[in-house]
């Protein structure tokens, strides 16, 4: 099993009003975000210490059927699948042949992954302003939005989206460990064109399916 593989799935299990000082430029590239009802990206996914170092590193690519489905899919170091179809939540670590299968909203709640998919769903759940463009100095020409959960409950302490020339970009979270996750999109699609079948939950029939 990979090291510290809890990393792909706590992006889904961690826990927006806007602040009077966000930049207007920067939440309308949200607004435009959010205009696409489908999305496709590939990613890079890298997992920081706190004292900076690289601890593990994954790549995928994600889709997004709003309101409700999305698959993330990490391809590299090994295969792991998180997916729902709008009603239910799958987890599938294909090493292990292991597969878990829960209920969306009970699982997922107030994860930042619910805003990517329906800003109306945090849309009481976070204070979002902006940061200095300059927030990230290994990061050129990005316009930033910080979204810090209302609640203390949460796995996250706050998370940074990105955005270049109006496209989503990046996703940085930050832990209660001083830990922190930075997602690099590129290849973005907005509104591109997918078979409903990559939502659809199927397993190989010697996977071992724990439903909860």
């Amino acid at each position: 099993m990979a090291p510290y593989k809890s990393t792909k799935t706590i992006l889904f299990f961690c826990l927006f009003i806007v602040s009077v000082a966000a930049h207007a430029d920067t939440l309308n590239d949200l607004d435009v975000f959010f205009k696409s009802e489908t999305f496709r990206a590939n990613f890079e996914q890298t997992v920081y210490s706190s004292e900076g170092q690289k601890i593990d590193e994954s790549k995928g690519f994600t889709l997004f059927d709003r309101p409700g489905r999305f698959r993330w899919e990490y391809v590299l170091p090994e295969p792991y699948l998180i997916l729902t179809d709008g009603i239910n939540l799958l987890i599938y670590d294909v090493p292990l042949k292991q597969a878990y299968i829960r209920p969306t909203l009970t699982t997922l709640g107030k994860a930042p992954l619910m805003l990517l998919l329906d800003k109306r769903t945090a849309v009481d759940d976070f204070y979002i302003d902006t940061i200095a463009d300059n927030a990230y100095t290994d990061i050129d020409a990005v316009d930033w939005l910080r979204l810090v959960p209302k609640e203390d409950d949460t796995d996250f302490v706050y998370f940074d989206i990105g955005f270049k020339d109006k496209i989503l970009s990046y996703l940085i979270l930050y832990d209660h460990f001083d830990q922190y996750t930075k997602i690099r999109f590129y290849d973005v699609q907005p509104n591109p064109k997918f078979s409903k079948d990559y939502f659809r939950i199927k397993l190989p029939e010697d996977v071992d399916v724990i439903r909860q």
